[in-house]
Formats: structure tokens, sequence, C-alpha cells
């Protein structure tokens, strides 16, 4: 009689581990369903009109989430120059082009190597360029 009641008991035991392991489940990690990527496409620039750089870049989203509070940030290393637009949104799978006009009063003319960056707190992604101040 002690067997029988020794083998129920640990059969009631296997059968709670079981519903218990069932029911944590449901707090399965699947945060590797979902990504953040981005990349920088094209950018094109054109001459310097009045002190003005007239700049169109392309960002497409190629993660599976929305990338919220994104920058385009135009740096020129030997100028010591920093640009950067305003913050905006871009949708998964979706892509964003803008202009953007940065000042270039002032500078010397010539070639110069410049970084165009797209940074949120999620991704980024840079392309270097050339650009010509004249």
């Amino acid at each position: 009689m002690k067997n029988g009641m020794f083998a129920v008991f640990i059969g009631m035991l296997m059968v709670f581990s079981v519903l218990v392991i069932a029911d944590s489940d449901d707090s399965y990690d699947d945060s590797y369903k979902y990504s953040y990527g981005v990349k920088m496409g094209s950018v094109r620039t054109g001459p310097v009109y009045e002190d003005e750089l007239e700049m169109h870049y392309n960002v497409r989203n190629t993660g599976t989430e929305d990338i919220d509070d994104g920058r385009v940030i135009l740096w020129i290393p030997d100028l010591d120059y920093y640009a950067t637009t305003r913050s905006f949104d871009i949708y998964k799978g979706d892509s964003y082009g803008y202009f953007m006009n940065p000042d270039m009063a002032g500078f010397e003319p010539g070639f110069y190597l410049a970084r165009v960056k797209f940074s949120s707190d999620y991704a980024r992604d840079a392309r270097w360029i050339w650009l010509e101040i004249s």
C-alpha cells in the first residue's frame, strides 16, 4: 500500500510540474523576432549656391520595427562643421528622402571629405562622400 501511495504522489507531482511549466510559457522571450535596421541610400549634392549646399539623401528602414526620432547629420572633419536635420520617424519597410540645405558661408573653396550619418536610439548607418565648395 505504501508503494501505491508513493506512486500516486509522484504521479501528482509530475502532473503539477507539467502544469507549472506549461503556464510559464506565457512569459517566453520572443524579442529575437524584432529587429532594427537602417540603410543609408544615395546622397546627392548639387553646387553651393548663395552659400547653401543642396543635398538630397535617402534612408530606408530594413528592420521589422518602426524607427522613431532619427536624424541625419552632416560632418566635415576638415572644417569641424556639423549640420543636422530635425528628427523624423521611418516606419518599417518605408524609405525617407529629403533635402538638406546647410549654410556653407565662409569656407575656403575646395574638395572636402564629409560623413552623412543617420542616427537614432536603435539604428545608425553612415556614408562618406566628397563635397565641392566653390
